[in-house]
């Protein structure tokens, strides 16, 4: 992304109830005290210097916008340090083994632990990373591993120490604003609507505005946050940015983060299938850096295949590409200016139509391919691990949907509704 980007926010637009408290609840725990007086933007003095956060400092800290960020007139008793980041990290790698090839390909776990060691982290970002272990121990580990991956894969492609200390700091910090969320809209077991989807939408600005102005913070690392959920095909968010718009740390960024969430849910034969279905959508060169990475863990942990779920999601993709079918016949006879609301969801499909070519399935024949791979579990393999990828790449074009809002038109609608009800099952 040049960092050059219009409507960047310059300031959150008050103290977060949620994370506000978060704080006072560690407050409970450990000694959080106040390092200089709190004061709101209208001069009320709201805390003193020397005093203890807690519960029944709640009250004040969230009903107010402070004139200055909390996390930086506070400091706990146990913080997190870049020192204990370091020893984190070795346990991570001891108990991970897709993160242990991933350090052994590049340098060794001593490495990963030397860099993290060496981290000089602002106190603001030490104490938002204490409050996350505290309340959050979950999103902690996940941007642990994030930082873990995207250092492994910046020092694979060759890129220098400063920014592989960069992405080390971005990995940590790019969830910050997830902080901000209600917790249970996160919970595994929650299904997130579509008006509560966009407080999650929004959370690479929030952690970018937390970390912009902090001292000691590279533009580069807070850019690298901002995007990380762009696509270079313009489908991700917050800003729909493509290509070289979006910042080269970012691209890492998104790579690590998304390789984190598919590593804890597949096994590791899923990244041939990712990385072909995904030139488009992720920076190329670091898809390919940690597929090649990974390669010897292909027999490792490898989960057992159900016809019964590939028939399942067979069934799924099949109803979505023919229903994206009808509607796209039915646009063809309109203007331009009524079919315009529908470009994005056509370039999206035309996208995964082509994908499933090049990896050798043809869209109009895919139940075939479940009679021609029960006999063949390689076959069967490469259906199961594409059907997956294919499956979470509609289920992100529903997300898009829903961020956009298409205004389609009457003629339209009915085709339009019933694509998006293939799209989202209930």
């Amino acid at each position: 992304m040049n960092e050059q980007q219009t409507d960047l926010p310059s300031e959150l637009p008050a103290e977060n109830p949620h994370y506000v408290r978060a704080v006072t609840d560690l407050g409970e725990k450990q000694d959080v005290v106040v390092q200089h007086d709190i004061y709101s933007q209208t001069g009320i003095k709201l805390v003193a210097k020397g005093a203890r956060i807690n519960r029944g400092t709640y009250e004040r800290l969230s009903q107010h916008q402070l004139r200055e960020p909390l996390d930086s007139m506070l400091s706990a008793a146990d913080a997190v340090s870049a020192t204990q980041l370091a020893f984190d990290s070795a346990e991570l790698l001891a108990s991970n083994s897709s993160l242990s090839i991933l350090a052994a390909q590049t340098g060794g776990a001593e490495v990963v632990k030397h860099a993290f060691a060496q981290l000089v982290l602002p106190t603001p970002i030490c104490f938002r990373l204490t409050v996350m272990r505290d309340s959050r121990l979950e999103m902690l580990q996940h941007s642990l591993r994030v930082a873990v991956i995207a250092f492994a894969t910046a020092r694979r492609l060759g890129m220098s120490v400063q920014e592989q200390a960069q992405l080390l700091v971005a990995g940590l910090c790019h969830d910050f604003g997830e902080m901000h969320t209600d917790p249970s809209l996160l919970e595994p077991a929650h299904l997130i609507t579509p008006q509560e989807r966009r407080f999650v939408h929004v959370h690479p600005i929030t952690s970018y505005v937390v970390i912009k102005d902090l001292p000691g913070v590279p533009s580069a690392v807070a850019h690298a946050v901002l995007t990380h959920h762009e696509r270079l095909d313009g489908s991700g968010y917050p800003y729909g940015l493509r290509g070289r718009d979006i910042h080269p740390l970012g691209k890492v960024l998104a790579v690590a983060e998304v390789m984190d969430a598919l590593l804890r849910r597949f096994d590791a034969k899923h990244l041939d299938v990712v990385y072909r279905l995904n030139l488009s959508r992720f920076d190329p060169a670091a898809i390919r850096a940690l597929r090649d990475m990974l390669k010897p863990r292909h027999d490792v942990g490898a989960s057992p295949l159900s016809e019964g779920s590939t028939s399942t999601q067979l069934q799924f993709v099949e109803g979505v590409l023919q229903s994206w079918q009808d509607l796209h016949s039915k646009s063809l006879g309109l203007l331009p200016s009524q079919s315009q609301p529908l470009g994005f969801i056509a370039e999206r499909m035309a996208r995964i139509h082509s994908l499933l070519l090049q990896v050798g399935f043809n869209p109009d024949y895919l139940g075939t391919m479940l009679d021609m791979a029960r006999d063949d579990s390689a076959l069967l393999a490469e259906l199961q691990a594409t059907l997956d990828e294919l499956t979470w790449q509609l289920q992100d074009l529903a997300n898009e949907i829903t961020r956009r809002k298409p205004a389609v038109d009457r003629e339209l609608q009915e085709g339009f509704e019933a694509f998006v009800v293939r799209l989202c099952p209930a």
